[in-house]
């Protein structure tokens, strides 16, 4: 994906008083659809920090290239991962997943204990003076982040605060692609955003395995990090865990639909099962979600695992995409029992042009302040419009399934 710039769409204060002549020309742009983001009702924003990810630049310098440790690889048979350059791996998020004893999901990994390493961007105070910290080696910077001995700062009040949290695509890693900007934007609106490094590279790919073992992965990862989350006593009275959202990124996408409950295909048999169905989800999106090929058809071959979603989805996807196409996406939706949101980026393929990713990133914020944030406003716009004018062309569509909906 093309990076966002920081020219993320203002959001609104609703409290704003403004002369009457220039309201009525506000009135008039939302009446005729012209020059007026989708979403643009915020009663707040936050300055925003980053818990501890510091590398030890000793271990940087000796050690393979650091694109290999944030992505996960192989090196003589010994896995490369984020954990083993962390100058303070005591003081960063993470944890020892356990893999729960299924081959049949698990393949090889049945069993095993596999490392994972991420970060949390949260509301902070707004005396939150900490320098910002620059990934050695790379263009992500976390902001104002939290060092090693410094307990994370936070606002007098907000709290507590929904959860959103981030699935990046394959051989790639969270801040890369430039999604750090619209992740802290979303952390600025008053989500902690839990973002996981997956290091797919230390396992084998999905289309050469029976059962997609990253998949499988990535979703007991999700899982398993919000119980760590759960049990944190630090951590556990800031998140409101009535409001748990998911958010990620081509195949990103696909873990949040697996993590959501969508039924994940044996190769060999064709049987589609879930893998999990986590509760505390209450809705996910996807933006250029892969959601099946004929190489891969991850969730069956006619899309029937939508069928076991147990939360609503977004699914945001290119028209011209042929790594995720948008008529995958949308038999999956159609599968579903319940109500769904699907946004086409017209003229657009996998690697979304930064000026319609500004669109994408306004359904984002309006789609999780209606599903999460629980904001009528939000949840109205959704079903009213179906574009997002100002930016490049898209279309939304409501993607019902043929009977009842839940909450309808």
């Amino acid at each position: 994906m093309s990076p966002p710039t920081r020219e993320f769409r203002a959001l609104r204060n609703r409290r704003r008083i403004v002369p009457v002549m220039a309201l009525l020309a506000i009135l008039l742009m939302v009446v005729s659809g012209l020059g007026c983001p989708v979403w643009a009702a915020q009663d707040r924003t936050w300055p925003v920090a980053s818990t501890n990810l510091e590398l030890d630049e000793t271990l940087v310098a000796q050690g393979a290239g650091l694109y290999d440790y944030l992505i996960g690889g192989l090196s003589g048979g010994e896995p490369l991962y984020l954990k083993n350059l962390l100058a303070s791996p005591e003081e960063a998020f993470g944890f020892t997943l356990l893999v729960p004893y299924d081959a049949a999901l698990f393949l090889d990994q049945a069993g095993q204990e596999v490392e994972v390493s991420g970060f949390l961007l949260h509301p902070t105070s707004a005396d939150n003076d900490r320098p910002d910290y620059a990934l050695p080696g790379s263009d992500t910077v976390l902001p104002r982040m939290s060092r090693a001995g410094q307990e994370d700062l936070w606002p007098d009040d907000g709290g507590p605060w929904p959860l959103l949290v981030y699935s990046h695509g394959l051989s790639i890693f969270p801040g890369e692609a430039g999604e750090l900007d619209f992740l802290a934007e979303l952390a600025s609106q008053g989500y902690i955003v839990l973002c996981l490094f997956h290091g797919d590279g230390r396992f084998a790919p999905d289309y050469k395995t029976k059962h997609p073992l990253q998949l499988a992965l990535r979703t007991a990862t999700l899982k398993q990090a919000l119980d760590r989350l759960e049990a944190d006593p630090l951590w556990a009275p800031r998140i409101d865990w009535s409001r748990v959202g998911g958010l990620g990124v081509s195949y990103g996408g696909t873990s949040m639909l697996a993590w959501s409950g969508a039924g994940v295909i044996e190769l060999e048999t064709g049987l589609v099962t879930p893998i999990l169905s986590d509760p505390r989800l209450k809705a996910s999106a996807g933006v250029v979600t892969f959601s099946g090929s004929p190489l891969l058809p991850v969730f069956g071959r006619s899309l029937e695992g939508g069928e076991t979603l147990s939360a609503p989805q977004m699914i945001i996807c290119g028209d011209g995409d042929l790594i995720a196409p948008c008529g995958y996406s949308r038999a999956l939706l159609k599968n579903s029992t319940w109500r769904n949101y699907l946004v086409t980026l017209l003229d657009q393929d996998h690697f979304v042009g930064e000026a319609i990713q500004k669109d994408a990133e306004d359904w984002l914020s309006v789609y999780f302040a209606a599903f999460i944030k629980n904001d009528r406003e939000a949840l109205e716009i959704l079903h009213t419009r179906t574009s997002n004018p100002g930016g490049g062309d898209d279309l939304l569509e409501i993607v019902d399934p043929p009977h009842n909906i839940p909450g309808d």
